[in-house]
């Protein structure tokens, strides 16, 4: 297994093809057929920190499409998410 990287593009919740609220994010990439596909979920979204790297989404899916990456994917928003995830882990 090789892990790799993809630089996508948070969309806004109300984005063509994006349903998304609060709790989660909406991606999609520029050049297409690039993104999340079957055994993806619960797998991370991150972004660079100043020092480094930070979490920001986990895998949910993808609106729509029949194919992998074919249509915006979604993520669950791990900054809405921190005090639950504090309080559970610590």
């Amino acid at each position: 297994m090789v892990l790799q990287e993809l630089d996508s593009r948070v969309l806004a919740d109300n984005a063509p093809g994006c349903h998304t609220n609060a709790a989660t994010l909406c991606t999609h990439n520029p050049d297409g057929w690039r993104g999340v596909c079957y055994g993806d979920s619960g797998g991370p979204a991150v972004t660079r920190t100043g020092t480094g790297w930070a979490a920001v989404g986990t895998v949910i899916g993808q609106i729509g499409g029949c194919w992998c990456a074919d249509a915006p994917q979604v993520f669950s928003d791990v900054p809405a998410h921190r005090a639950w995830i504090a309080s559970h882990t610590g």
